[in-house]
């Protein structure tokens, strides 16, 4: 336990400002995932949604509108709720339009 606090510790100082990052990001999913969890219109959708694309066999998960129906998906459910998440994909790894005001 004491290795536990101590990186917990290490995590907030000023030296380690990219982990103290990646450890708020995982608390606020956490938080997140938790108000989901208790939102069954929203769980609902989710799975309605996610069950629509992959019905469209023919996309592969990785196909730009596959992602951009997900992207949709995460704002009119995930979106809504707070803390609200900023999620943003490299124009690299994901060639959609990236010029739309999201």
């Amino acid at each position: 336990m004491s290795i536990g606090l101590h990186s917990l510790k290490n995590a907030f100082s000023k030296k380690q400002k990219n982990t103290q990052n990646i450890v708020l990001y995982a608390l606020a999913l956490i938080n997140l995932e938790k108000k989901l969890m208790k939102n069954q219109k929203f769980l609902s959708q989710i799975s309605n949604e996610i069950n629509q694309i992959k019905k469209q066999n023919f996309l592969s998960s990785s196909h730009s509108n596959s992602l951009a129906r997900l992207g949709e998906l995460y704002k009119s459910t995930l979106g809504e709720l707070n803390p609200r998440i900023m999620v943003r994909v490299s124009s690299f790894i994901c060639p959609i339009n990236t010029s739309k005001s999201h």
